[in-house]
């Protein structure tokens, strides 16, 4: 009991109402995703589509046969923001930055297997998802906003293939003049 108390003290907003039951959650969870995808396209769109799939599967990039350097791991490591949630595995930023000499030649092994068998692991798809309130009633789901805790190491390394991707774009004329990111 004081260990509530005390966390509705320091954090009252951050624990959804334990009056909202868990089916209660997923339905309004559901509509949320089911709302904001796109399911339908038109026939134009995919008609787009298959044009420009087709016409860019014509398109090789040698720039991207490679493998991940340890400088451009360590650099990605040294910008890394600190005091961020870690994901499902419980690795935080500040951990592969302290350890970062040690595990460097791990994740050097490890990014290169993923990069070049092109399997995701499942872990890092995986994502913990925090409700925060925003105010109002604590009985309306509809009053919370979720946010998704992903794990530091595959954030790491998207964010390796993001300079990669930026880099090729950049050096082949890639992007319209019209692109905003």
């Amino acid at each position: 009991d004081l260990i509530k108390q005390l966390e509705d003290i320091v954090s009252p907003k951050s624990r959804p109402s334990e009056k909202i039951d868990v089916t209660q959650w997923m339905r309004h969870l559901s509509s949320i995703v089911t709302n904001g995808l796109n399911v339908k396209q038109s026939p134009m769109e995919l008609t787009v589509f298959k044009v420009l799939h087709n016409r860019n599967a014509r398109i090789t990039f040698s720039e991207l046969d490679f493998m991940i350097r340890k400088t451009e791991i360590s650099d990605s490591i040294a910008r890394l923001k600190n005091n961020k949630a870690s994901g499902k595995d419980g690795i935080i930023n500040e951990m592969l930055k302290t350890g970062k000499e040690t595990i460097l030649p791990l994740l050097d092994r490890l990014f290169n297997l993923v990069y070049t068998s092109g399997f995701f692991p499942q872990t890092w798809k995986t994502s913990l998802l925090t409700l925060l309130h925003k105010g109002g009633s604590q009985l309306d789901p509809n009053r919370y906003r979720g946010i998704s805790l992903n794990s530091s190491v595959s954030k790491l390394f998207c964010s390796i293939l993001n300079q990669l991707i930026k880099y090729l774009a950049k050096n082949r004329n890639l992007n319209n003049k019209y692109q905003i990111g």
